[in-house]
Formats: structure tokens, sequence, C-alpha cells
């Protein structure tokens, strides 16, 4: 398993154009979703933000949902665009989001 993956991808307005700095954000869906390390685990309720560049991209390190006490998809957030996707992130070192 990998110990994260990470989730990228690009954003484009309706003309194709990148979208320049535009939040994305990623929360767990479930409640009390623990990462598990084989020993203790600890809980990550927080949400993960990071912003396009340039050219539109993001990336973000998540823990794979395997890697949960209790599997839980993850909440991708686009405020901007009013954009929500539930995933299920894989075991392999990156993933585009738009894939998932």
């Amino acid at each position: 398993m990998a110990d994260t993956c990470k989730v990228w991808d690009y954003i484009y307005s309706t003309e194709g154009l990148p979208l320049i700095n535009v939040q994305v954000s990623v929360v767990l869906s479930a409640e009390n979703s623990r990462y598990s390390d084989g020993f203790l685990g600890f809980v990550v309720p927080e949400a993960r933000n990071a912003y396009t560049d340039a050219s539109g991209y993001f990336e973000i390190d998540i823990i794979p949902s395997s890697g949960l006490a209790v599997f839980s998809e993850y909440k991708f957030l686009i405020p901007k665009l009013y954009y929500s996707k539930l995933v299920a992130v894989p075991d392999a070192s990156g993933a585009r989001l738009s894939d998932l």
C-alpha cells in the first residue's frame, strides 16, 4: 500500500482556459475515520486544501481509502465551480481526480 496518493488534475473554464488560484478541498466523508498505522490511529477530520497554478493544475497528497481504520470515501470540493465528488482514493502513488 502506498503511504499517500497524489490526487491531481487540471481545472479549465468552459472556454478551455486554465482557472488560476481556484481552491480545491478534500474531506473525509465518514465521521471519525482514522488512519491505521498498525499501532495507534490518528484522526484526520480536517480539510486539506490546494490551489490551482497558472496552468490550472492542482495536487493533494491523500492517505488511500484502504489505509483508514474505517474504509471511507473522500469528498472533493471545488466551491467556485459548485463541484463535489465522492471518491475512493486508490493504493497508488498518484491518480487523476477525473479518472476516479
